[in-house]
């Protein structure tokens, strides 16, 4: 059986057409925004890339290490260890915050 994403699911159970397309309306903004923001910062991307480039091989190799690292962990069942001891140094603070 055929399961209408949570949005559509959403605006099909408005009690008017009038919420049920401003719902959608509010979606595909949301949707929209994103790519209309990195549109606008494009050029100032590719100057930050142009000025920071040489460090790229640098930072590639650490990305790749840092990913092997989490499969690693993954694969061993050790991030959910990590994960609970990170839970256990949670101030409290933070707890009620969220």
């Amino acid at each position: 059986m055929f399961a209408a994403p949570p949005e559509r699911a959403l605006a099909s159970g408005a009690e008017n057409l009038t919420q049920g397309t401003s719902l959608l309306a509010v979606y595909a903004a949301g949707l929209a925004v994103p790519f209309l923001l990195s549109a606008v910062a494009f050029e100032a991307f590719l100057t930050f890339f142009r000025r920071y480039s040489l460090f790229m091989p640098a930072l590639q190799k650490v990305g790749g290490v840092i990913l092997v690292a989490m499969g690693v962990l993954l694969f061993t069942d050790y991030l959910t260890v990590l994960n609970t001891y990170a839970i256990a140094l949670t101030p409290q603070w933070l707890w009620s915050w969220l």
